[in-house]
């Protein structure tokens, strides 16, 4: 059973932008297993924030087997896309490539959503960043991204 005061602070924190004390708490909640897939991605950016990239990636790594496990398949590919552009901003290829064809299988088969717009950034930075397609392909996947995101109201 989570702490429910320790995890409150936690959030609390996140919130503040405290991004080490959010770090230490969620970092000792997690220590038995219990925070749950959205605890696990706080535990990834707090990680993140805190110059922590091992710690980001592995805690993001297992949100995403969490949103899986819990059958949210939308968020699963959500934090794939994530995972994708910390390794894109690594240029690992390989690694970015994997997470990218991951969150395009998860979301093949869901309605359009946000998170097809952000597949497409992502693919769009790709293009870009790793020179994996044409600078016309990078474009228009960036204008797909930003009519998806219009359309949903998501303009970030």
């Amino acid at each position: 059973m989570t702490d429910t005061a320790t995890l409150d602070r936690a959030r609390k924190a996140l919130g503040e932008h405290a991004w080490r004390e959010a770090y230490k708490s969620l970092s000792a909640l997690d220590a038995d297993g219990s925070l749950r897939a959205e605890d696990l991605e706080r535990l990834g950016e707090a990680a993140w924030w805190s110059a922590r990239p091992k710690e980001s990636l592995d805690a993001f790594e297992r949100a995403h087997a969490a949103c899986l496990s819990d059958g949210n398949v939308r968020r699963a590919a959500f934090v794939a896309i994530r995972l994708a552009n910390e390794y894109l901003e690594r240029r690992d290829s390989a690694l970015w490539n994997g997470w990218v064809r991951r969150a395009g299988r998860l979301l093949e088969d869901q309605p359009e959503g946000v998170e097809h717009g952000y597949l497409e950034l992502e693919l769009s930075r790709g293009v870009a960043l790793l020179g994996r397609g044409s600078l016309d392909e990078s474009m228009e996947r960036s204008k797909r991204a930003l009519d998806i995101g219009t359309r949903f109201g998501d303009e970030t």
